[in-house]
C-alpha cells in the first residue's frame, strides 16, 4: 500500500530554519515562503498559528494541488550523530545524544549513512505543525525524511528542480528511510494533541495558573 501511495508524490516540501520551500513536479517550479524569527526560531515553533497562516497563504497563492506530499527536513535542522559499538551501546549512545538535543520533542531514528550508523534527531512540533496544515488543506503528508538521505543532492543547502525531482522519482524507495516509522499519526490526532494557539500564549496560561495557586495560598495564610 505505502507504495502505491508514495508512487503518486507531486509535491516535495522543504523545510528550513529560515523558509520552507515547495517543488511541483507537473511544471517543475520551485517557490519559497519566508518564516520570520517571529514565528519560528532556530527550529523551536514560537507561534505555532502564525506559522501555519504563513503556509495556508503560500498554498493559496500558488494554487497548489492537494495530493500526496513528501517533506524533505534541511540539515539546518537535523541533528545527527554516530552510534558504534554493539546493540545495547548504540542504544545508550543514542538515549545520550537525544539528551543533548534542544528541541522540546523530536522525531528520530537510526539510518545507515555511508556505512555508518547515524542517529538523526528533527525537531516535532515544527515538523507536526507542517503536517497538520497541509493535512487540513487536503494534502496527505505521511513521509518525512531528513536531506543527508537523498545521495548527491543532500550536498544542496536549498531545494531545487533536481532535488525536487530525485525525491518525486525515488518516492517509493525513500518509503523505507520515513522517519514517521510505521505510526502514520492522523491529522485529527495532530490537531487534537497540538491546539493552535502560539507558544507565548501558552506560557501565559501557565503563568496565570501559577500566580492564582499563589493568590490562594496567601489567602489561607492570611486568614487562617
Amino acid at each position: 500500500m505505502a507504495g502505491g501511495f508514495f508512487m503518486m508524490v507531486g509535491i516535495v516540501v522543504y523545510l528550513d530554519k529560515m523558509r520552507v520551500q515547495w517543488y511541483q513536479h507537473r511544471d517543475a517550479a520551485v517557490v519559497s515562503t519566508d518564516v520570520p524569527e517571529a514565528l519560528v526560531h532556530d527550529g523551536d515553533v514560537v507561534d505555532r498559528l502564525g506559522f501555519q497562516t504563513g503556509i495556508r497563504s503560500a498554498i493559496g497563492q500558488h494554487k497548489f494541488t492537494p495530493g500526496p506530499v513528501a517533506i524533505v527536513v534541511s540539515q539546518e535542522l537535523c541533528y545527527w550523530q554516530e552510534v558504534t559499538g554493539d546493540e545495547k551501546e548504540k542504544e545508550a549512545q543514542t538515549q545520550q545524544f537525544l539528551e543533548t538535543v534542544p528541541y522540546d520533542a523530536t522525531l528520530s531514528r537510526r539510518y545507515v549513512v555511508n556505512a555508518k550508523d547515524v542517529v538523526v534527531a528533527l525537531p516535532k512540533e515544527l515538523t507536526d505543525a507542517l503536517r497538520q496544515t497541509l493535512g487540513q488543506e487536503g494534502f496527505a503528508a505521511l513521509l518525512v525524511v531528513p536531506s543527508l538521505l537523498l545521495g548527491q543532492e543532500s550536498a544542496k543547502r536549498w531545494l531545487d528542480a533536481g532535488m525536487g525531482k530525485y525525491v518525486v522519482t525515488h518516492a517509493d524507495s525513500l518509503v523505507a528511510q520515513n522517519i514517521l516509522g510505521g505510526e502514520e499519526e492522523s491529522y485529527a490526532a495532530i490537531s487534537a494533541s497540538h491546539p493552535l494557539v502560539p507558544k507565548y500564549q501558552q506560557r501565559l496560561v501557565l503563568l496565570v495558573g501559577i500566580f492564582a495557586i499563589l493568590v490562594i495560598v496567601l489567602a489561607f495564610l492570611l486568614f487562617r
